[in-house]
């Protein structure tokens, strides 16, 4: 009985830091898992893994770039306009239509005059 009972806790010891290790996951598997979501145009939620794994990589500029394009198409233009401007600083002609974009939610943010700087 208790050799029962210590082989049922070491399974469900291993179960559990499987589950839970699946869950953190590296941020690779976040980007991956997340461009999966952007492709299937579920962007809000493409957002929040691109968030987690820019959280830990905040260096990356094609990151960025996907964050503030999930955050832009699912209409956050708060949050896409602070990422854009973040892409752009780092690298301005990688990504030439960020420039509009930025200005797009500088202008839905109700910021028109930065945005006619932009046009």
């Amino acid at each position: 009985m208790n050799q029962r009972l210590i082989l049922f806790s070491f399974f469900l010891l291993f179960l559990l830091g499987c589950l839970s290790s699946q869950k953190s996951g590296n941020p690779k598997s976040k980007i991956k898992l997340a461009d999966e979501l952007f492709m299937q145009e579920y962007y809000w939620d493409a957002a929040r893994y691109y968030q987690e794994a820019y959280d830990s990589d905040t260096g990356n500029v094609h990151l960025t770039h996907k964050l503030a394009e999930a955050y832009y198409f699912s209409r956050d233009y708060k949050n896409a306009e602070t990422y854009y401007e973040l892409v752009m600083s780092k690298s301005d002609m990688l990504y030439p239509l960020d420039r509009i974009k930025y200005s797009e939610c500088m202008k839905r943010n109700g910021n028109y005059a930065g945005a006619k700087l932009g046009y």
